[in-house]
């Protein structure tokens, strides 16, 4: 993994904290386990004295933003999300379309979880419209849903569901959990035709950003 960032790995799913400027700012939050797991992996020499000053999401799934608040509070961070996925981080995760099997699921996950609603979100419409720290610019891919961002750090980019990076077994996003498949298969061409050196998945093994890349030029 890069020096100035740390995968922390949690049931089903993944999240990151990116290293600059004397501060952290976490990649999304993670689904169950998640907080505990972030905590501990931020409970490291080189980190463990940094304030964690932001929270940006890649879009509203749970998955991704269940410990959102707890994390928030916690540290005393702002949180920045994708204004088009606004009704998902309000809790209402049913769409139209396939989507709605997933957005099911997830209502139904929200319930069981006690899933609690962020407030006072910095919104951003584009990659433009958000104060980003210094050395993160968002990038829209739209499809997986509406919202859906992917975050560039130097030659890297965390693309949050873009795709699921398991070797041999690497997949699109399934269709029950995109809002708009068309859209989603846009988003994967674009960002594999981006001159960069490698992408950080959400759904993946451990192997390195480089591989990820291959793997998605591939299966563009």
């Amino acid at each position: 993994m890069l020096q100035d960032v740390l995968q922390i790995r949690m049931a089903m799913v993944c999240c990151y904290a990116v290293r600059m400027g004397g501060a952290v700012y976490l990649i999304d939050t993670g689904f169950v386990g998640g907080e505990n797991a972030i905590e501990r992996a931020l409970d490291q020499d080189g980190w463990r004295d940094l304030p964690v000053k932001g929270i940006l999401l890649t879009h509203g799934h749970l998955d991704h933003t269940l410990n959102v608040v707890a994390l928030a509070s916690h540290h005393g961070a702002w949180v920045a999300a994708p204004e088009a996925d606004r009704v998902l981080l309000e809790g209402d995760f049913s769409v139209t379309g396939l989507g709605c099997v997933g957005g099911m699921m997830q209502q139904a996950g929200a319930t069981m979880l006690n899933y609690k609603k962020p407030t006072g979100i910095n919104w951003f419409y584009n990659k433009t419209s958000c104060e980003f720290p210094a050395g993160i610019e968002a990038v829209p891919l739209p499809g997986h849903t509406d919202g859906h961002t992917g975050f560039l750090f130097g030659r890297y980019l965390f693309c949050g569901d873009l795709f699921a990076s398991f070797g041999a077994y690497s997949h699109r996003s399934p269709g029950i959990f995109n809002h708009h498949g068309e859209q989603a298969e846009e988003s994967l061409l674009k960002v594999a035709d981006m001159d960069i050196d490698g992408i950080l998945p959400c759904h993946c093994d451990k192997a390195s950003p480089e591989t990820h890349l291959e793997r998605l030029r591939r299966m563009a």
